[in-house]
């Protein structure tokens, strides 16, 4: 007679990942599917180009296709042990950069691999890259530019409810955006 067992979850399959050597030409040619894609980098670990599903809208007789947005990502683990002996990992996504935007000053695939790798070095090390990247963030320089921005010639030919409407919005930024 064969022993019967109880009855126990299914292990978990591991999703395969596959790593390629993320090039310019790899990046530019992958289309965007029906589901979000990773592609994760040979060269350093964690670091991938998402792309974002692709939507195919019909509007009258065209059809519109619109997603396959790509950025560049960086995961990073922390692994925590608990009081009861269990290890706890929590993996942070960090964003680096969209792909070819203009307004990053054109990132490419090397130069956000640079930046991935200094701030998994500050990773690895101990740093808090969170409240790091947060500090590049300095109120100040916002502060600044709204000053410059209200003291230009641009701004007062702005209608006040154009005026009113941005003195608002920076109002979320800083704190004395509505002194004139």
């Amino acid at each position: 007679m064969a022993k019967t067992s109880k009855a126990t979850a299914p292990a978990r399959k591991k999703l395969e990942r596959s790593t390629t050597d993320l090039t310019q030409t790899i990046c530019e040619r992958q289309k965007a599917g029906p589901k979000q894609i990773c592609l994760w980098d040979a060269k350093l670990r964690g670091f991938c180009l998402r792309i974002t599903p692709a939507v195919t809208e019909k509007r009258g007789r065209k059809e519109i296709t619109k997603g396959g947005a790509r950025s560049f990502w960086l995961k990073l683990s922390r692994t925590r042990k608990n009081s009861d002996g269990t290890k706890t990992v929590t993996p942070t996504w960090i964003r680096i950069g969209s792909f070819g935007a203009k307004t990053d000053s054109d990132l490419t695939v090397e130069v956000a691999r640079k930046r991935a790798q200094k701030l998994k070095d500050i990773h690895e090390q101990g740093g808090d890259v969170r409240a790091i990247r947060q500090e590049q963030r300095n109120p100040d320089d916002v502060r600044q530019l709204v000053k410059e921005y209200k003291e230009s010639r641009a701004y007062t030919k702005l209608r006040q409810s154009t005026r009113n409407a941005l003195t608002s919005y920076c109002l979320l930024y800083t704190s004395d955006a509505a002194d004139e």
